[in-house]
């Protein structure tokens, strides 16, 4: 049995039908899932090969579905099991999808959540967040205050990263809930493709929620 490095697959290379189902995960996950918008998904942008839509708590089924579709793969990349969006997100959270398609991929996904901020904090030198600790790479400067939009997932598929697509979606999302991007706090654990993301937005301190 081999596994894959990229797409955590366990798979038999020499057994055909399992090398053809690695073939299909692996593309999912480096390039997306191949889907375009469903009917009535609510586009907050479009440019630059890029579509933006938004999947509301209230949202239809198919669409939240669809949410739950490509965070899972997200999580995959990540070496997770299951996905961190449900269809049964706990109401008070009031969690929103914002999705990414590149022409017929479906190739990224931002969760946002109203969350509770913990703390302002600071990222520690030589010590990398592994996505597993939820307090490994950072710490706290300051007690955090009241509540806030939180990004509690973020993923792009392999393919397009570096190219501005997740800055797009986030800042897309960030005006749908009217706020400004800097002013949001992100959920524990990290992993190091936050680590290179978060003070893009937000800076050399950053709001973590809890």
């Amino acid at each position: 049995m081999a596994r894959c490095r990229v797409c955590h697959t366990r798979y038999d290379p020499d057994d055909p039908v399992d090398a053809a189902r690695h073939r299909r995960l692996h593309d999912r996950v480096t390039r997306g899932l191949p889907r375009r918008p469903l009917a009535g998904e609510r586009v907050l942008w479009q440019g630059d090969g890029l579509r933006v839509t938004v999947v509301a708590p209230a949202a239809p089924r198919a669409h939240r579905r669809r949410v739950e579709e490509i965070a899972r793969i997200g999580a995959r990349e990540m070496g997770y099991t299951g996905s961190p969006y449900s269809l049964r997100e706990p109401p008070e959270l009031q969690t929103h999808g914002f999705l990414g398609y590149r022409g017929g991929r479906l190739a990224g996904v931002f969760l946002l959540a109203r969350r509770p901020v913990e703390a302002v904090a600071e990222w520690v030198e030589g010590e990398e967040p592994d996505g597993v600790a939820p307090r490994k790479g950072w710490r706290a400067r300051e007690a955090g205050k009241g509540t806030a939009w939180s990004v509690d997932f973020l993923w792009v598929a392999p393919r397009y990263r570096r190219a501005g697509n997740g800055r797009r979606i986030l800042t897309e999302a960030a005006r749908y809930l009217g706020v400004l991007p800097p002013d949001l706090a992100w959920y524990p654990p990290f992993t190091a493709v936050g680590r290179r993301f978060i003070p893009t937005v937000s800076g050399s301190t950053f709001r973590v929620a809890r």
